[in-house]
């Protein structure tokens, strides 16, 4: 396979890079911006970029104005996209890493092997896959795993539902449910509320969670004044349920508490259950080098939500970690070429904000019970998802604390 750029192809180091959301673009777009230095290829299933920490405006905004072309981002940023997708494991990295290429599938000038002098592994996370009781005929009509709404735009699917209920006769409430008290479904279930409040639609909106308090990893702040808000907005909740599986317009659930069954009439469940790294969890060292069986792999490294540095830094799935340790990546690749000392990762987190529709949200800045709610918190978070939108158009604002 043939580099982007082939004038003084074999002077300049070949980085690969696996998967192109937060940690994979990262790393492509800054090696890419030294392209006298680095010959880049990216790899990614789709020919699109998500920014997925916007997903839930997909309640009504098109899914094609979240995504970027990735061969758009390839010429502005000198690196090269190929569409594949690669199926692997923990047993094939030393393989590659022994023989600095790996196998791409695919047809014309994108088959054959990849030749590299680093591999990065960026391929982040995906959804649990609990609706795996659900008859596959129900995905996308009335059950959308978090998987399924990274492929489809939600907003039609949700605009036929309200029509249905609307033509009822007589008129019925569109019943929607969210499953999962994490951020994602959080922030789903207030931007759906705002949503269908605007359009003066009857309907019911329940939140399932399997803990017993949303947002269970954060501070009891946290789930104090999200359920203070769905009870003002006569949201239904749900905790110590555990989602089982969906019949028809029928979710079906088991409490926690006594194992009784619990049946909720829902037109559409969204589905987020939580995140599993994808296709497995790999452990670096606390310069991003992959370690597999006990040996380093000075030539494979990982980031974003499918990488644990061996480090002090934020290792959460979160789009901070993953921007950050792809930055780290770029930067030690260009130490690994030169040889100076690499850098460890020590990337603190500093903070932590979600959206609950237009002008409300929370989160802490700086230390854990520094805790903002309203629209401080929601400014905030728009401010953050600006700085990575600004990245991609060579706007560079990140400081780097590594």
């Amino acid at each position: 396979m043939n580099a982007p750029d082939s004038t003084s192809a074999t002077s300049k180091k070949r980085v690969v890079i696996i998967g192109g959301g937060y940690a994979g673009l990262s790393t492509a777009i800054l090696l890419g911006r030294q392209s006298e230095h680095f010959d880049v290829t990216l790899i990614d299933q789709s020919d699109t970029y998500l920014s997925a920490i916007q997903l839930h405006r997909t309640v009504h905004t098109p899914l094609q104005k979240l995504q970027t072309n990735y061969q758009l981002l390839s010429y502005k940023f000198n690196f090269r996209f190929v569409r594949a997708e690669l199926k692997f494991d923990r047993s094939l990295l030393p393989l590659w890493a022994a023989s600095s290429s790996l196998p791409v599938p695919g047809a014309g000038a994108d088959a054959g092997r990849l030749e590299f002098d680093f591999l990065c592994v960026c391929t982040g996370s995906g959804s649990l896959p609990i609706e795996n009781n659900t008859d596959p005929a129900l995905i996308g009509s009335h059950v959308f795993p978090l998987d399924y709404l990274k492929r489809h735009s939600l907003d039609q699917s949700l605009a036929a539902l309200l029509e249905r209920a609307r033509n009822a006769t007589p008129a019925e409430p569109a019943r929607i449910t969210v499953v999962g008290g994490g951020a994602t479904g959080i922030q789903f279930l207030f931007e759906l509320d705002d949503h269908l409040k605007s359009k003066s639609q009857s309907y019911v909106l329940q939140l399932v969670d399997l803990e017993p308090r949303v947002l269970n990893v954060l501070s009891p702040d946290f789930h104090k004044y999200v359920a203070r808000r769905m009870d003002e907005r006569g949201i239904q909740y749900y905790p110590g349920v555990r989602f089982r599986k969906q019949e028809g317009d029928v979710l079906i659930g088991d409490r926690s508490a006594d194992q009784s069954e619990l049946r909720l009439g829902s037109d559409m469940t969204l589905l987020f259950p939580g995140v599993v790294a994808r296709p497995f969890p790999m452990r670096t060292n606390k310069y991003g080098q992959v370690e597999v069986g006990g040996s380093v792999l000075s030539n494979v490294l990982a980031a974003g939500d499918c990488a644990h540095f061996d480090a002090s830094g934020m290792n959460a799935p979160a789009a901070q970690a993953a921007v950050r340790k792809g930055r780290l990546l770029a930067e030690n690749i260009k130490r690994l070429e030169t040889g100076d000392r690499l850098q460890p990762y020590t990337y603190p987190e500093l903070g932590y904000f979600l959206s609950m529709g237009p002008w409300d949200g929370i989160g802490w800045m700086l230390v854990r019970f520094n805790v903002l709610t309203g629209i401080a918190a929601f400014g905030i978070k728009e401010a953050i998802e600006l700085q990575f939108r600004l990245f991609l158009e060579g706007v560079d604002t990140y400081v780097d604390l590594i």
